[in-house]
């Protein structure tokens, strides 16, 4: 199992970062790099959060740890998502583009599930 929720974590951090780069770019062309660069910041950090999130999930299901590791690590987690978006507090339009690419990762999130269709039917 550990090979398989590492696959699966990974393809869909490549996937996120790859649309996350192509939509910036696009962002970048149509509106500043600025703007494309807080959208990439937030779906890059959306993408960090999934991943630490299904490492530790895993760890703990396979080392039996207690459930205070898991609600620690939503903590940090929590925290580095304010850390990151505190340079960009005072432009809303920043922290728009920020949170739309945090959205979008879980946007992404679906079209993968949709995309590979694996599972029950």
């Amino acid at each position: 199992m550990n090979k398989v929720m590492n696959k699966l974590l990974l393809k869909q951090v490549q996937f996120d970062l790859g649309s996350g780069l192509f939509i910036a770019l696009v962002i970048g062309i149509i509106s500043t790099f600025i703007n494309a660069g807080s959208y990439f910041a937030g779906i890059s950090v959306a993408a960090v959060n999934y991943f630490v999130s299904g490492y530790v999930i895993l760890i703990c299901l396979e080392q039996n740890k207690k459930q205070l590791f898991i609600i620690a690590s939503y903590f940090l987690r929590l925290g580095f998502i304010v850390i990151t978006i505190i340079p960009m507090a005072k432009s809303m339009n920043l922290m728009i583009f920020y949170v739309v690419g945090f959205i979008t990762h879980y946007i992404l999130l679906v079209v993968l599930g949709i995309k590979n269709r694996k599972g029950s039917v």
